[in-house]
C-alpha cells in the first residue's frame, strides 16, 4: 500500500526512551514528540530521503495493547498464508482508492487489521 517500512521497537518502559531517541537520532531518524499528543502510548520516528518518508519507527512499552495485537496479527498471518494474500490484495485496492487520502487509507486498513485480529484471538 505504501512505499515505507514500519518498524516497532519494544521498550520495557518509556523511562528508557531517551537513550533510544538519542541512538536513533544519531543514525538519521527524526523524533516527532508532537505525535505523543495524539498517541501517547507510542514514540514515533521517521527517516526520510528528502521529503519522501522511507522508514517509520514506533516505540511502545511491553504492556501496550497495540504491541500485543501486532504480535497476534503476525502469528495469525504466519499460520494462514491465504489471509496474507487477501490482506495484500485489500491494501492494494485501498491504495488505489485512497491514493490522495492517507488518513482514509489508514482508517480502512486498520478496519481490516481489526477483522484479522478478531480471527486471531479466536484461535
Amino acid at each position: 500500500g505504501k512505499p515505507e517500512i514500519d518498524i516497532m521497537i519494544l521498550a520495557k518502559t518509556f523511562d528508557d526512551a531517551p537513550q533510544f531517541i538519542a541512538a536513533l537520532e544519531s543514525i538519521g531518524y527524526v523524533y516527532f514528540k508532537r505525535f505523543e499528543e495524539v498517541v501517547p502510548e507510542r514514540r514515533y520516528f521517521r527517516k526520510s530521503e528528502g521529503i519522501v518518508p522511507l522508514v517509520h519507527v514506533h516505540m511502545v512499552e511491553t504492556k501496550d495493547q497495540f504491541w500485543n495485537g501486532r504480535i497476534d496479527f503476525g502469528r495469525y498471518m504466519l499460520a494462514h498464508p491465504e489471509a496474507v494474500i487477501r490482506y495484500n490484495q485489500a491494501k492494494k485496492k485501498l491504495a488505489e482508492e485512497f491514493k490522495e487520502d492517507r488518513k482514509e487509507y489508514s482508517a480502512h486498513k486498520e478496519a481490516i487489521v481489526g477483522e484479522i485480529l478478531t480471527l486471531a484471538r479466536k484461535e
